[in-house]
């Protein structure tokens, strides 16, 4: 079952995100990400994701580390005068 951090982004099972902070593992169950890590989902469940990094670490890891792959965040608002 998808969060509704993941669902209102969109995310899920299969899809690619992207570490947007270094995350270092604090258990067996979870990867070391680096900032730049690309991440394939196997679930999503509450805060947490479960995914699989390039490197072929596989764990869960806080699905606030991440954002949907190719996802920049809003564009900055320009200053009206």
């Amino acid at each position: 079952m998808l969060d509704a951090a993941a669902s209102a982004s969109g995310v899920k099972p299969g899809d690619t995100v992207k570490a947007t902070f270094d995350y270092e593992a604090t258990d067996t169950d979870e990867p070391t990400l680096k900032d730049v890590d690309a991440v394939t989902l196997i679930s999503c469940e509450g805060d947490w994701l479960e995914g699989t990094v390039a490197s072929g670490a596989c764990g869960l890891f806080p699905a606030a580390y991440a954002t949907p792959h190719g996802h920049h965040g809003a564009a900055p608002k320009k200053k009206t005068k």
